[in-house]
């Protein structure tokens, strides 16, 4: 099939090939340094793409855990609570200080962040009775935010 510009139409995943093996082959030697910025470029529009995304799935009080991708790797696995959103990161509090965060507050970029929907997951790993136990022992549950059932002290979001 060809076009109206006199080109002949390449499927997707033909062209996909060509580009490579011209690669691999080193007839686009000349052009490395070039391919190399385009494919650069590329990658970081999409980290910014996917970071915009996920920083826009975030709302201050929602709940989360800190992932495998943080630095410091301390902080990983973590719980806290969302208490600031700006155009890059999120502020979260953590249920408790750790290393240099005396605070309890960390800066987080949006993609080390996984938010937790419900109240099962954000006691993923932990004892659920013991969350029933708390209900069960009184108390209005509704005067404890999320934060502090999870972390077994009285709080707000």
């Amino acid at each position: 099939m060809s076009s109206g510009h006199g080109r002949r139409r390449v499927e997707p995943g033909a062209a996909k090939r060509a580009l490579l093996d011209a690669i691999a082959a080193g007839d686009l030697d000349d052009r490395l340094g070039a391919i190399a910025a385009a494919v650069e470029a590329r990658r970081r529009l999409l980290l910014t793409v996917r970071s915009a995304t996920a920083l826009s799935a975030l709302c201050v009080g929602d709940v989360v855990r800190i992932s495998e991708q943080i630095s410091p790797r301390y902080l990983a696995g973590l719980h806290g609570t969302v208490v600031g959103l700006d155009d890059h990161a999120a502020t979260v509090r953590l249920e408790h200080p750790v290393g240099r965060f005396a605070s309890g507050r960390v800066r987080c970029p949006p993609l080390t962040l996984e938010k937790l929907a419900t109240v099962d997951s954000a006691l993923a790993g932990r004892d659920s009775r013991a969350l029933g136990d708390r209900l069960d022992a009184g108390g209005d549950p509704q005067s404890r935010g999320l934060f502090g059932v999870v972390a077994g002290e009285f709080g707000e979001l």
